[in-house]
């Protein structure tokens, strides 16, 4: 496979004032090593956020760190860790509502 360029990270505004000066002329046509580039970054960013999901409603559900580590065979201690700050995104003010009833 090809190495090729990864796009630098954009800050929101950099971003927005991107797509709004977009110019359909000034683009190429993606290399398939690209296109899977593109796609493994999506699917992965999907399954993180898939597994963060499942643990906040582990979580929820009182599932201690313990479990939740043994299950994603991590040390508790790492578990909570990696995962403490991020499932607070599904709690309180964004409404979480856990999907297991």
């Amino acid at each position: 496979m090809t190495e090729s360029k990864n796009p630098q990270r954009l800050s929101l505004a950099e971003s927005v004032k991107r797509f709004e000066n977009f110019d359909n002329e000034q683009t190429r046509t993606a290399t398939a090593d690209e296109v899977l580039e593109f796609r493994q970054r999506i699917n992965s960013k999907h399954l993180e956020n898939q597994i963060i999901r499942s643990v906040a409603e582990a979580r929820y559900f009182g599932l201690s760190w313990q479990t939740i580590g043994a299950i994603l065979n991590l040390p508790a201690e790492f578990a909570e860790q990696k995962f403490n700050s991020d499932i607070k995104i599904f709690d309180g003010a964004f409404g979480f509502s856990p999907s297991i009833q």
